[in-house]
């Protein structure tokens, strides 16, 4: 957990200095999630950080020659940042599509979507979506 100071110099009524303490969370680093593991099954598992009111962080590794089921989610989008290793995904049935580190893709409200570990590694990657 992490403490900061947010200061409004300007404040809109009085114009004076204002400053709140916010309690934030700094994650561990590596891309870990630091959060709770919600799913572990053989090919994949998920960690979710749930830490936030609106927004969930979540990782996911996928093991080689493995995939994520195909699925979507009516309500909330999705953004996905490929972390390590190689694979390729498809959202609803356009063609798939090469991933690998570096690479974010934007998940529409509804999309399925599948992501399958076409590398010799382990696939891992976050997930950033609204609760």
């Amino acid at each position: 957990m992490v403490l900061f100071v947010v200061c409004d110099y300007n404040h809109i009524t009085t114009g004076r200095k204002v400053c709140q303490l916010n309690i934030g969370m700094k994650l561990s680093g590596n891309w870990k999630t630091d959060g709770k593991t919600t799913v572990s099954e053989s090919n994949y598992s998920v960690v979710d950080n749930e830490t936030l009111k609106t927004m969930t962080l979540s990782g996911m590794t996928i093991q080689p020659n493995s995939d994520s089921f195909r699925h979507g989610h009516k309500g909330h989008e999705e953004i996905y940042m490929f972390v390590r290793g190689t694979g390729s995904m498809q959202l609803n049935n356009d063609s798939k599509f090469g991933v690998a580190p570096g690479d974010i893709v934007l998940i529409p409200d509804g999309t399925t979507h599948e992501v399958w570990n076409t590398g010799g590694e382990e696939l891992y990657f976050l997930m950033i979506y609204g609760n």
